[in-house]
């Protein structure tokens, strides 16, 4: 007989590719599973998952060492694409839990927001639903940015 365990951590590691070894992070503020993760300016970002059955709007970045919480989604998410462009983070589709969502919301970073991380304002920016929704809703989908022809 197989169990399955589920494991909800707060538990962070990077791949360090120029030393070719993984190192332990900082713990995350939420404990999560199924987060959606990019990366920003050289900052990771972790996006909604999920604790149980309890689905997580919040997101958080790793600023100088520490995690810090950014402006919650405006649509509970886990399992979704998320991918930052310049300015902007996107989380695409994922689920509720009880369904798969066809939904994006966006939020815009402003990098001077945080040069002094320990006085990041949440208020500083706001998830927005977009009005374009995929065609059919996905969950553990994966996300990659195509090059512009000209740019």
């Amino acid at each position: 007989m197989i169990r399955w365990l589920w494991y909800y951590c707060r538990l962070v590691e990077v791949l360090d590719v120029r030393a070719n070894r993984w190192r332990c992070a900082p713990s995350l503020i939420n404990i999560r599973s199924g987060a959606g993760v990019t990366v920003w300016q050289d900052h990771i970002v972790a996006v909604g998952g999920h604790r149980g059955a309890e689905v997580h709007l919040s997101v958080e970045m790793l600023i100088d060492n520490t995690w810090r919480e950014l402006p919650s989604m405006t649509v509970i998410r886990r399992n979704a694409a998320v991918v930052a462009v310049n300015d902007y983070l996107f989380a695409v589709g994922g689920d509720d839990g009880a369904s798969h969502l066809s939904t994006i919301e966006s939020i815009q970073l402003q990098a001077e927001a945080f040069s002094e991380p320990q006085k990041i304002d949440a208020s500083v920016a706001e998830w927005n639903l977009l009005q374009v929704q995929m065609p059919q809703g996905r969950s553990y989908a994966g996300i990659a940015l195509l090059p512009r022809d000209g740019s």
